[in-house]
């Protein structure tokens, strides 16, 4: 086993570091928000603990399955019940936010998470620019972006032809 490393950021949110792969990240109150796991650089899952409303922990599996509208993605399991599908991500190196199928299934709060967690490992890997790649540009999805992403863009250009995008399922970044 690899030893671990730790960086803190400028609110207190600490990281662990693994073979320099985000394994785990602790918040300013010392709440493990997200454990990452990975097998020789291969992403295996992550997953937010249950919260303290009764919300089950959150997986998001790393294995790639065939989509009808993503063409491949990662089953997202909320308290052990698969509840809907995130378009496939290269975690190590993530340029591309995913869609996801059924946003609300996710519970409130786990989505930014997720959101966090693919900004820090794009930092990480020193990806300075990432797009989202989905066919539902929202202003929910602006809205929740900007929680985790800087923008050189503005809400009407993100959502420009949003139901066109839907409608041909156009997955272009």
């Amino acid at each position: 086993m690899a030893p671990v490393t730790h960086a803190s950021l400028i609110h207190g949110t600490r990281l662990a570091f693994e073979d320099g792969r985000l394994v785990e990240v602790v918040g300013p109150a010392g709440d493990v928000q997200a454990t990452l796991a990975w097998d020789a650089g291969t992403f295996c899952g992550l997953e937010l603990p249950p919260s303290g409303e009764g919300r089950g922990a959150v997986l998001v599996r790393g294995e790639r399955l065939p989509h009808v509208l993503f063409g491949s993605a990662h089953p997202v399991i909320v308290g052990g019940t698969p509840v809907t599908w995130m378009g496939a991500v290269d975690w190590a190196r993530p340029a591309l936010i995913p869609p996801i199928e059924h946003p609300a299934r996710i519970p409130g709060g786990a989505g930014t998470t997720i959101l966090n967690v693919l900004a820090r490992l794009a930092r990480e890997a020193g990806i300075e620019t990432v797009r989202y790649a989905g066919p539902y540009p929202t202003s929910a999805l602006w809205q929740s972006l900007l929680q985790s992403f800087r923008t050189d863009g503005d809400e009407a250009a993100f959502t420009a032809g949003a139901l066109e995008r839907a409608a041909r399922a156009d997955m272009t970044p």
